[in-house]
């Protein structure tokens, strides 16, 4: 019928039977206005043939033929048509925003994996919503860290980008799809920004309805992170040494309690732990010291870990190795003293007792005379320093230095100074120190104006110092870190009270000098009892009494044995290794960021370089294996042993920093992260997110809603009308002759019934 029609109007293209084709007219009248036209052309037909004389079905059936006609051009004149409406309709877009920073790496979601992970889990998963979203709308993938471009969510490169700038990438969304219609901007991230959104974006997202919806990846709940700042441990040890670690760690974000191990690497075994201490107020760092009894020889390689009791972000940087040497030769000492005293005696007898020393005690008197004993024989004093270089330490008491030559007193230094040999001064009420002042060993003692020192004039107690427990001395107690007895401290236990120490000022203390014991009095106040300080490539420790020997009268040699052993292993390292440390050189903070000025600092620890004054130090700053220029310290005002500057890194990467012309000493490293460096607090931020997806009418999501995305996600598509496909119907000739036949059938039906 719809082609018959069609032939009938000579329509091609838009015809009757066409898909959205409808009938209308050109001017629409509403239905009581044809009602009304069309009765009244019923009206004048009657009234034209009702007074006509005539047969009355002629009249009548003349009167229907002139009715339709009227009709028929009423119909006409409101010109029907087909009509067909255009309409556009344009997809709204969807931008999918994945976190690519490198933030993405720690392993806090669930079941251990990493944040990546989990996001690669989330789509492949709601692979299908994906597939549904691109077929029925546009979807942007857009990778950001640092900056933002495109990717392909089928092969997304690794995670490792410095910084989230998430505000510039919302930003970039906005202008990339401006006068497009956005249904919402589906946000997949740890929320980590190195900022968050700045006002004027979520302004902006707010005014144009596009809402964020978000998938916050990581966990929810805080999870710090441990790290190590530095490890340090001796190089070589003897055996039956107790062998020092010293550990600093940065506890970064809301990292909990640990506790550190030192732990053999070939065997797995924990040779000692320690809870990590809190950090400082207003700091993110700690320090604390691990020590181990080295029980066999050869090299060795332990590990220093750190074990939250929590959940730890970034478990790579929880371990620092190290190798040590253990050597398996007996610690070779010579002691000179003047007189039996009963310390004298005392110590004599630990060092012959003593398996891993072997030792050679003389008492030397002021007219050459000599009493020895000790596994070593010693024919005549040593002259040079390769003579002294049979001992690792030298233990001088109270004797004269008269009993020496100078040219003995002067190889003595050299063999410290030099080879790293240890000299441990035992006080004595007779020579030592004040008859020491103004030889060559005068400068090897780590206070000035020795010939001023006296007796403290009052019983006293000594006490342990934290200088002490960084260095892994006088552990004299049972427990497992090693402290010092509380009877010791006590008076009312008798043998803790020492009735000769020697009163040393504080002030006359060298630069260079460690306090590892103190004397306490019973009206509170304290002198150094310990002390101990470099000199070139060895050690020197002063002990300022001879009464130790009381404490046997507690647990019989078990306190002095503990305090003298582990002294003397202490000053005997350095010999073994020669690799002494003469200065220390720091930074601070270490780590900053570029365009920022870090401190950095040189201590001299060696009291020869501290006597040598020297007027400015410089440091050598390497990047990369190059050169990066030469830093020049200054003396710090009133510190004749400390020399700063400060140093602005130009970029990011690694620098290291070496003094020159000082010996041989470790360098220290600088980590310089850029500004917007988010590992620096890698928790993740839900808050961020869930605050974003409020503020923009969005939400936040689980790994299960990206599955319903097609019906989460709000339609936005865009439909736009344009001009109408017409096909007119009273302008054609089928209308004509319609017409026209209608006027012929009329006119021949007058003729019939001879009205005209």
């Amino acid at each position: 019928m719809n082609e018959l029609l069609n032939t009938i109007f000579g329509l091609d293209g838009l015809g009757f039977g066409s898909e959205g084709a409808r009938f209308s007219f050109a001017w629409e009248l509403p239905a009581y206005a044809w009602a009304l036209l069309l009765l009244g052309a019923a009206g004048l037909a009657w009234w034209c043939y009702w007074r006509i004389a005539g047969p009355v079905r002629a009249r009548v059936g003349l009167g229907v033929v002139r009715g339709l006609l009227l009709a028929l051009v009423l119909v006409l004149a409101a010109g029907p048509q087909l009509t067909r409406t255009n309409e556009r309709v344009e997809k709204d877009w969807i931008a999918v925003l994945v976190d690519r920073s490198a933030s993405l790496g720690v392993a806090d979601a669930p079941g251990g994996q990493t944040r990546d992970d989990q996001l690669r889990a989330a789509l492949a998963a709601s692979g299908e919503a994906w597939d549904e979203l691109a077929a029925d709308r546009n979807v942007l993938w857009l990778g950001f860290d640092a900056g933002v471009y495109d990717i392909d969510p089928q092969s997304l490169a690794e995670a490792a980008g410095p910084s989230t700038r998430l505000d510039v990438a919302l930003d970039r969304v906005l202008a990339r799809l401006a006068a497009e219609p956005i249904s919402s901007i589906v946000l997949l991230s740890d929320g980590r920004p190195v900022s968050e959104p700045s006002r004027g974006v979520v302004r902006a997202l707010r005014a144009q309805r596009v809402p964020v919806l978000a998938l916050p990846l990581g966990s929810a709940e805080p999870v710090g992170d441990w790290t190590f700042e530095r490890a340090d441990a001796p190089a070589a040890a003897f055996l039956d040494d107790v062998v020092p670690v010293r550990v600093r760690l940065e506890r970064r974000g809301s990292a909990g309690s640990a506790r550190v191990e030192l732990v053999d690497r070939a065997t797995g075994l924990v040779l000692d732990t320690q809870p990590a201490p809190e950090p400082e107020v207003g700091t993110t760092t700690t320090e604390l010291t691990l020590t181990h009894r080295a029980a066999d020889a050869g090299d060795s390689d332990w590990i220093v870990r750190v074990v939250p009791d929590g959940r730890d972000l970034i478990p790579s940087n929880n371990e620092r190795s190290m190798s040590i040497e253990l050597i398996d030769r007996p610690l070779r000492i010579a002691y000179f003293d003047g007189y039996p005293r009963w310390e004298q005696r005392n110590v004599k007898n630990l060092l012959l007792r003593e398996a891993s020393i072997e030792s050679a005690s003389l008492l030397l008197a002021t007219d050459r005379a000599y009493l020895q004993e000790g596994a070593i024989t010693i024919s005549a004093l040593p002259r040079s320093p390769e003579e002294w270089a049979d001992f690792d330490v030298v233990v001088i008491g109270d004797v004269a230095p008269d009993v020496f030559s100078q040219q003995q007193l002067e190889s003595l230094r050299d063999h410290i100074a030099v080879r790293g040999a240890g000299l441990l001064w035992i006080a004595g009420s007779g020579a030592t120190p004040g008859a020491w002042a103004g030889t060559p060993l005068a400068d090897l003692l780590p206070f000035t104006n020795a010939a001023g020192v006296g007796p403290i004039l009052s019983e006293v107690v000594m006490v342990r110092e934290p200088a002490s427990e960084r260095l892994g001395l006088l552990a004299l107690d049972d427990s497992a870190a090693g402290g010092w007895p509380d009877r010791l401290t006590d008076p009312a236990s008798g043998f803790s009270l020492l009735r000769y120490a020697q009163q040393i000022d504080a002030d006359t203390v060298k630069p260079a000098s460690d306090v590892l014991a103190a004397f306490a009095r019973g009206d509170g106040s304290a002198t150094p009892a310990v002390l101990s300080m470099r000199f070139g490539a060895g050690k020197v420790v002063y002990v300022a009494t001879d009464e130790t020997w009381r404490w046997r009268y507690a647990l019989g040699e078990v306190l002095q044995e503990r305090f003298w052993l582990p002294l003397l292993r202490h000053l005997g390292r350095a010999s073994a290794t020669r690799a002494g440390r003469a200065f220390e050189l720091t930074v601070s903070p270490r780590e900053a960021t570029p365009g920022r000025p870090v401190r950095v600092s040189l201590e001299l620890l060696d009291q020869a370089l501290i006597d040598s004054a020297p007027s400015r130090v410089s440091v050598r700053v390497r990047s990369g294996g190059r050169d990066a220029g030469t830093l020049e310290l200054a003396p710090e005002p009133g510190e004749g042993s400390v020399f700063a500057a400060t140093w602005t890194a130009p970029e990011a990467g690694r620098y290291d920093l070496e003094a020159t012309g000082l010996g041989i000493a470790p360098g220290v490293s600088l980590r310089v992260r850029p500004d917007d460096d988010e590992l620096r607090t890698p928790d993740a931020d839900h808050a961020m997110l869930a605050a974003l997806a409020e503020q923009t009418g969005g939400r936040i999501l689980t790994v299960a809603d990206l599955s319903r995305l097609p019906e989460i996600a709000p339609n936005r598509e865009r439909r736009t009308e344009a001009p109408p496909d017409v096909a007119t119907l009273w302008d054609t000739l089928a209308a004509l002759i319609a017409v026209l036949l209608l006027v012929a059938v009329e006119w021949v039906g007058r003729r019939l019934i001879k009205l005209l």
